[in-house]
C-alpha cells in the first residue's frame, strides 16, 4: 500500500456489481476513509474539471481497448500512471507518465514516485501528456494515418 500522506483518492465512476459498498467498507478498514473519495458517474464540464484538477490520473486496467479516459487526461494536461494495458503508446517514453503492471507493488511504488515529483515536474509531464495527443491522437493525424492505409490498401 502506497500511503501517502495529504494525498486524496478520488474514485470517479459507476459502481461496478455492487463494488461501491464493499470499496468504501476496505477503505474505512484501513483508515483511508478520508483520504479516499467516491464521487459517482461524472460527465461533461464535471468529467473535464475532474481530469483537469487532478495532479495524477490514474487507470491500472488489465485489459483495455482504446483507452478514452487516459487519452482525455492527457488531452487535459494531466500526467497518468497506467497499465500497460492502458498505455495507448509511448506515455513513458514520452515523459507524460508511468506505466506499471496492474500489480499492487508496482502501483504503490509509482504512486509514491507521483509524490515525490515537484509541482514543476508534475507541469512539465503534463505539458508533454498534450503534446503527445496533439501530435499522436488529434483528428488530423488520425485521417491522415486512415488515409495513407487506405492508399497502401489499394496498391
Amino acid at each position: 500500500m502506497a500511503r501517502i500522506q495529504k494525498a486524496v483518492l478520488v474514485l470517479v465512476g459507476p459502481a461496478w456489481r455492487g463494488s461501491l459498498l464493499r470499496l468504501q467498507e476496505q477503505a474505512q478498514q484501513l483508515g483511508l476513509d478520508r483520504q479516499v473519495a467516491f464521487t459517482g458517474p461524472a460527465f461533461g464540464e464535471e468529467k473535464w474539471a475532474y481530469l483537469a484538477g487532478a495532479d495524477v490520473f490514474v487507470h491500472p486496467s488489465r485489459s483495455e481497448g482504446i483507452p478514452f479516459s487516459v487519452l482525455e487526461a492527457l488531452a487535459m494536461g494531466t500526467p497518468v500512471l497506467v497499465s500497460q494495458a492502458a498505455d495507448p503508446g509511448d506515455i513513458r517514453t514520452c515523459g507524460a507518465g508511468l506505466t506499471v503492471e496492474p500489480r499492487i507493488d508496482e502501483l504503490s511504488e509509482a504512486l509514491r514516485a507521483f509524490a515525490r515529483f515537484s509541482p514543476a515536474e508534475l507541469e512539465r509531464m503534463g505539458r508533454r501528456a498534450q503534446t503527445l495527443v496533439e501530435e499522436r491522437y488529434s483528428w488530423r493525424t488520425i485521417a491522415a494515418q486512415l488515409v495513407e492505409a487506405y492508399q497502401r490498401g489499394t496498391h
